[in-house]
């Protein structure tokens, strides 16, 4: 079986898939902005792009590791069947993800035992200009 890779993955604001099963992605971002942790960040999306064997199943797993390793929130195992053009699409909506601390976090893909896409993505402090609360967060 030819082995399953990654071709894309990046985190966004938003993404959808047409009917004709066109992906869309909106707003991707590899940067978090918080004014204090523990936070959470309230909602993006995950949207990988997979390719392999044709009309084969695989199963993976999403997981999340904060700057100390640890799991952020429990691994997500999925089942993908690619088409018969040998690729799949994943999306993932993520609502109120918790952040427990400022620094470099790791979305992981894995099958079995091995990683085959990864993506890092900064949590970074910032402090509002007057301290009201009119003030944005560059997210």
């Amino acid at each position: 079986m030819k082995q399953l890779k990654v071709e894309f993955l990046t985190l966004c604001d938003y993404a959808m898939m047409s009917q004709e099963g066109k992906l869309s992605v909106m707003g991707m971002f590899d940067r978090m902005f918080v004014r204090q942790v523990p936070s959470t960040f309230a909602r993006f999306f995950i949207v990988a792009v997979l390719s392999g064997e044709a009309e084969s199943e695989y199963g993976v797993v999403l997981l999340i590791q904060s700057p100390t390793g640890k799991a952020v929130v429990p691994e997500k195992e999925l089942k993908v069947k690619l088409g018969t053009g040998g690729r799949t699409n994943i999306i993932t909506d993520v609502v109120n993800f918790p952040l427990p601390e400022i620094g470099s976090y790791s979305l992981k893909i894995t099958v079995g035992e091995t990683e085959i896409g990864m993506l890092p993505f900064m949590v970074m402090q910032v402090s509002g200009q007057g301290g009201t609360k009119e003030d944005k967060l560059p997210n």
